[in-house]
């Protein structure tokens, strides 16, 4: 199988609670520490015995996964030119400590992250580092669709990123599209 485009992240500070939102399949693939599974674009059979989990997000759904400081994982989209809703959380801080794309452009100088560079919670703090990159282009300014979106152009009950994510997060103890805007 042959994969388009993928981001591959290694998880800064403490564990963290990730969640992907997307309107397409995406597979997700967790690596330990030092896990020297950077191979490029395809699900190479190295990669695959290297992983601890490895997930399919159904289309215009999300998932919620856990990863331990150190750790790395990929994002691979399946379909290429796709659009990936991403949040993350620290976890132990009931939700409050989050992925800020403001910190991150902060500390950017700019809105789009380059390999090496990190991520940045609300509290100032390191979240994620940027291991490799084949996308390329990121819109780190708007935010996640929601239901309202929707329901303002007459489009009722339209699944929604906003609601994929606090959908994958209810077991970690979201309440609703709220949380994650």
């Amino acid at each position: 199988m042959t994969l388009w485009d993928y981001n591959h992240w290694k998880v800064s500070g403490s564990f963290r609670y990730l969640l992907l939102a997307s309107s397409i399949n995406l597979a997700i693939m967790v690596f330990p520490e030092f896990s020297n599974s950077l191979s490029p674009v395809n699900l190479h059979r190295q990669d695959q015995a290297a992983a601890l989990k490895t997930h399919v997000i159904p289309a215009a759904h999300g998932y919620a996964f856990q990863v331990k400081k150190g750790e790395h994982f990929r994002v691979v989209d399946l379909y290429g030119e796709q659009v990936v809703d991403f949040a993350a959380w620290v976890q132990g801080t009931d939700l409050r400590e989050k992925l800020s794309m403001a910190y991150t452009r902060f500390h950017l100088d700019g809105v789009t992250p380059a390999v090496g560079e990190y991520l940045w919670t609300n509290n100032d703090e390191p979240i994620l580092q940027v291991v490799d990159d084949t996308v390329k282009v990121h819109d780190m300014t708007f935010m996640s669709c929601f239901p309202k979106m929707y329901e303002k152009e007459g489009i009722k009950g339209h699944r929604s990123c906003a609601g994929n994510i606090s959908e994958a997060m209810a077991p970690y103890g979201m309440n609703g599209v709220l949380d994650v805007t």
